[in-house]
């Protein structure tokens, strides 16, 4: 559960503006893709 938590926390900052925080992405799991997204969206 606590990828998914950390998901929701990223996801938290973005709607807040803060982009300081990378999303932490180790696999290619479906949770390791849904990081990959949440990274390229604090990049934009």
């Amino acid at each position: 559960m606590q990828p998914i938590s950390d998901a929701v926390d990223h996801f938290e900052r973005i709607s807040r503006a803060d982009l300081t925080t990378p999303a932490h992405n180790d696999s290619n799991n479906e949770i390791g893709r849904l990081s990959t997204g949440i990274e390229r969206i604090a990049s934009t």
